[in-house]
């Protein structure tokens, strides 16, 4: 048997045994464990809070924030407001009727339509959908403003597949 083969089968068999330790006894005084429970400290921390206290809390940071919100300058140079005003505008008073055929008639072709100085007109069959392209329609101007007017228009072909494979609104 060659020598390496012996090595390794003598190595084989020390590993393979059984290891003994020599019980020399205690290293020093054992002490019983003083803190708590983590889940308990959970549950006495919970069962301490006031839902009402909490709710007005988050209430106030909630408002807080909404007073001191500054969107992100999507239109460079536009100064920011001198007030904190909002103001409500009845766009029954404003719209003439020639806006209002306009709009009409741009529904007739599209489902989303954009009114200069007024906002977008959104329609659909439901809710969900009435939503879903108010939304699109609004992602869809964010990256025209933020693009600088540099962007691409989709095909037909695109937005075809798009509704297959994304939405999976048809099938070829």
């Amino acid at each position: 048997m060659p020598m390496r083969t012996f090595l390794l089968l003598v190595l084989c068999l020390l590993l393979a045994s059984p290891a003994h330790a020599l019980v020399v006894g205690r290293g020093g005084a054992v002490y019983p464990i003083k803190e708590k429970d983590f889940l308990e400290v959970i549950a006495e921390r919970i069962a301490r809070i006031d839902p009402q206290a909490l709710q007005e809390k988050l209430q106030n940071l909630i408002q807080d924030e909404a007073r001191t919100f500054r969107p992100h300058d999507a239109v460079g140079g536009l100064p920011p407001a001198g007030k904190d005003e909002l103001y409500r505008v009845d766009l029954s008073f404003t719209v003439t009727p020639e806006l209002a055929k306009a709009v009409v008639e741009a529904m007739q072709k599209h489902n989303s339509v954009l009114l200069t100085n007024h906002g977008q007109v959104v329609c659909g069959k439901d809710f969900d959908q009435v939503y879903e392209r108010a939304t699109f329609f609004e992602m869809a101007c964010r990256i025209i403003v933020q693009s600088g007017g540099d962007y691409s228009v989709l095909t037909s072909e695109e937005i075809e597949d798009l509704e297959i494979y994304v939405l999976g609104k048809k099938t070829k």
